[in-house]
């Protein structure tokens, strides 16, 4: 728990890590647009592996306010707090806070045994003009990134379970929209 990262607020900080466990990459691309909004396009590939079509994700204010040529994704997980109840049961939300991605790459492997998973990484630049998560790999935010915490100052002392649900609006396309 840290004190001193929000004025007035202690924030419960941590590691976090957005895998690709599905049948396809997850490729983005952005368009910034000089009044600060930025695009945020999907590429949807086939059972070829071949571009199939793009979808446009969102468009976001604020991206001026990030390194160019960095994805600005508001929404892209949530990392909520839930009570613990007894024997380890799973209660309420207490605490929530949404995740801001400015980029999505292969940070590390998750499962290369996936099928389609490449063993090194594809995706490694943030300020690529393709972006993504490769099959098998996952995206891992380091607590000192923007957004990597939960505001606690409300809550007793004590025991949580940390829940992190990855694209709860919905706005990335997945074969599988269950295992968030």
């Amino acid at each position: 728990v840290d004190p001193s990262l929000v004025p007035g607020e202690a924030v419960f900080r941590f590691r976090g890590a957005l895998p690709n466990i599905g049948p396809g990459r997850l490729e983005v691309r952005e368009v910034t647009h000089p009044n600060g909004v930025q695009d945020g396009y999907q590429r949807i590939y086939n059972q070829n592996n071949q571009l199939f079509h793009e979808r446009l994700i969102g468009s976001f204010p604020g991206a001026d306010s990030v390194p160019p040529r960095h994805l600005w994704l508001p929404g892209i997980a949530q990392y909520n707090l839930r009570e613990v109840l007894p024997e380890n049961g799973v209660g309420d939300i207490v605490a929530s806070q949404d995740k801001i991605s400015m980029a999505v790459v292969d940070s590390a492997p998750y499962d290369k045994s996936l099928p389609g998973a490449p063993q090194s990484a594809v995706y490694n630049s943030v300020s690529a003009s393709l972006l993504g998560i490769s099959i098998g790999w996952a995206d891992v935010y380091g607590i000192g990134l923007p957004g990597q915490w939960i505001p606690v100052t409300h809550l007793a002392g004590g025991q949580y379970w940390l829940e992190v649900g990855g694209d709860p609006y919905d706005q990335i396309e997945e074969s599988e929209e269950a295992n968030n």
